[in-house]
């Protein structure tokens, strides 16, 4: 196969530097752009859905009625056009990120089923959003109607368990972690002291930071309660949060623990890297993630990390060399800071560590890797 022939499409709702999904999308098409490989985009902006009023509501209500007719929208009639617009194109390798039911590569950013059994209350969480109905339903689809040629997760212990849910995907599985911007996430130990200047914090204090709009999910009551048990010097910073009648519950939580001097809620934020460089640890007791980049971006600014041992996470965190694997509760929390905070030349190691790991997961080595599967699928098509 001649290489010059190569195009690749990528297929997201949404593509921008940001976090999540759109955000690896991002930064595969910045890469795949610069060796020259990238002929395309299919984005919810390809559909021309004029975006309603609903977008930029404060109603949480009216905001998931948006994103409801968003993903439904982009599932549906993006599959529609994907098909009858570039299905028969041999030389175009696709790759898709969620929502539609196209692409010869899919990146899987998490099993909704796993996360479905792993919420405390499945019932609940269908009726507070039955958007995860339509997810749920989609995702069977996906896998039992073996729409892509390969199916590419973050993680083996993700590989494991989507084989575990839907095992004709053994045959699709390929396993490319996610990866990090090392120039925006690195080490500026200059921000420290600005960030800190302008949020009151003082310069000796211990500073835990915690990313992501899931507040449940992602454990941030075990967090605040644990500051409980903890120095008055520990604070904590939340970046994140969405709607905020969200925030607001925590704020309460934080307020009836009695440590709401201790925790600021920063809300979405665009300086991340400069927030995680003038803090001392990640923290994240999730109960479900695929591939939690943000842990890793936290490590490339030299920042260790305290995360729950889900997803991908063990294949990145090591005890004592870049953070700890913790349980999901505010005892193993404290029992786990107050180790660090006894012992500098421990945090200091890690430190370096956390940054020496994220360098291995550059998005330079990662997008090669996509790049090679692409060259592989490619010569499959071509000799189908």
């Amino acid at each position: 196969m001649d290489d010059l022939e190569l195009e690749i499409l990528q297929c997201a709702r949404e593509i921008k530097p940001a976090g999540g999904v759109s955000g690896v999308a991002y930064e595969l098409e910045r890469q795949l752009t610069q060796a020259g490989k990238l002929s395309d985009r299919f984005t919810i902006e390809s559909l021309n859905i004029r975006k309603g009023a609903w977008a930029s509501s404060r109603s949480l209500i009216l905001r998931k009625i948006q994103l409801f007719r968003d993903v439904v929208g982009y599932s549906v009639i993006g599959t529609y056009i994907l098909k009858r617009k570039y299905q028969r194109r041999r030389q175009l390798v696709s790759i898709c990120h969620n929502d539609v039911l196209f692409g010869d590569i899919y990146v899987n950013h998490g099993l909704h089923k796993e996360m479905w059994l792993q919420s405390k209350s499945p019932i609940r969480m269908l009726l507070r959003n039955p958007l995860h109905l339509f997810l749920l339903v989609r995702e069977w689809l996906r896998f039992r109607l073996n729409v892509h040629r390969r199916v590419v997760c973050f993680s083996k212990s993700e590989g494991d368990l989507l084989v575990k849910h839907y095992p004709n995907a053994k045959s699709m599985l390929e396993i490319i972690p996610n990866g990090v911007d090392i120039e925006r996430f690195t080490v500026d130990p200059t921000q420290r002291t600005d960030i800190r200047k302008r949020l009151g914090i003082e310069d000796d204090n211990f500073l835990l930071i915690f990313v992501g709009h899931e507040f449940e999910r992602k454990g941030l009551a075990y967090i605040i309660h644990a500051l409980t048990g903890l120095p008055d010097t520990v604070q904590l910073l939340v970046i994140g949060g969405g709607a905020e009648q969200n925030i607001q519950r925590y704020v309460t939580l934080s307020e009836e623990a009695g440590v709401a001097e201790r925790v600021h809620f920063l809300g979405t934020r665009r300086d991340v890297p400069a927030l995680m460089n003038a803090s001392d640890m990640f923290v994240m007791p999730s109960y479900f993630e695929a591939w939690p980049l943000v842990g890793l971006e936290a490590m490339a600014c030299g920042v260790p990390a305290l995360m729950t041992a889900v997803g991908g996470v063990p294949d990145f965190l090591q005890d004592g060399v870049n953070g700890f694997i913790i349980q999901r509760s505010s005892d193993d929390l404290q029992e786990k800071i107050q180790l660090v905070l006894g012992d500098a030349a421990l945090h200091a190691r890690m430190r370096h560590g956390a940054r020496e790991t994220a360098v291995r997961y550059a998005w330079n080595v990662i997008a090669a890797r996509y790049l090679a599967l692409a060259r592989q699928v490619r010569a499959e098509k071509t000799d189908a």
